[in-house]
C-alpha cells in the first residue's frame, strides 16, 4: 500500500512538473518569436548538481518554418531554471531570471 502511495505521489508531481516545463517551453519560444512544434515537452532525465535536483525536459521548435531544432528545459520542482535553444540555430540560453517572466 506504501509503495501504491509513493508511485501515485511520484506520478502525479511529474506530471505538474512536465505541464510547467510546457507552459515555460511554450512561453520561451513566444518571447523568442520560434514556432513551438508538436506541441509537447519530452521528459530527458534527472540531475543532481550543485545540491539542486532538476528535471530536463526537450522541446522542438522552428525559427524559420523549414527546420526542427531541439531545445532543453530544466525545471527545480515546478519552476523553470533554464531555457536553451540549440546552439546552430541561435545559440539562446535564457538563466532563472530571464524567466521569470514566462512563469506568468
Amino acid at each position: 500500500m506504501i509503495l501504491l502511495g509513493g508511485t501515485v505521489i511520484y506520478w502525479r508531481s511529474a506530471r505538474i512538473a512536465a505541464e510547467a516545463a510546457f507552459k515555460g517551453a511554450k512561453n520561451a519560444c513566444e518571447q523568442t518569436a520560434v514556432q513551438l512544434l508538436d506541441q509537447s515537452v519530452a521528459f530527458q532525465r534527472f540531475e543532481f548538481k550543485k545540491g539542486v535536483f532538476r528535471r530536463v525536459y526537450t522541446f522542438d521548435y522552428c525559427p524559420n518554418g523549414r527546420e526542427r531544432f531541439r531545445g532543453m528545459i530544466w525545471m527545480r520542482e515546478r519552476r523553470v531554471d533554464t531555457v536553451a535553444f540549440d546552439s546552430s540555430a541561435n545559440g539562446v540560453l535564457l538563466t532563472a531570471d530571464e524567466i521569470q517572466k514566462f512563469e506568468q
